[in-house]
């Protein structure tokens, strides 16, 4: 199937620290693998978006990423650095084993 369950149930604890993340109501882990394949099979189908499998903005355990590529003009205003084409990416679930680095 192209979709995935709606969600049910109360909101998930986060925190507001940097990176953000959600402390309660992890997914299980074949629907987790599941959004990560569907997400990146959908980002593969866009003109000029390539999937990678290393944040250049976040954590190492960030996978997959989503990111405009070189030969696309960015919109004026918007300075050409090294992390300014990575626009999404999916987290590791939370593990506190691990801390946020």
């Amino acid at each position: 199937p192209n979709s995935l369950p709606a969600r049910s149930g109360e909101r998930p604890v986060t925190h507001d620290q940097c990176p953000h993340g959600m402390l309660t109501q992890q997914s299980p882990p074949e629907l987790f693998v599941r959004f990560k394949d569907l997400a990146s099979q959908r980002m593969q189908a866009r003109p000029h978006v390539s999937v990678t499998q290393h944040s250049i903005v976040s954590l190492r355990t960030t996978a997959p990423c989503f990111v405009i590529d070189k030969g696309v003009t960015l919109p004026k205003g918007l300075a050409e650095t090294h992390h300014v084409r990575e626009f999404a990416h999916i987290h590791a679930e939370y593990n506190p084993d691990w801390g946020w680095t």
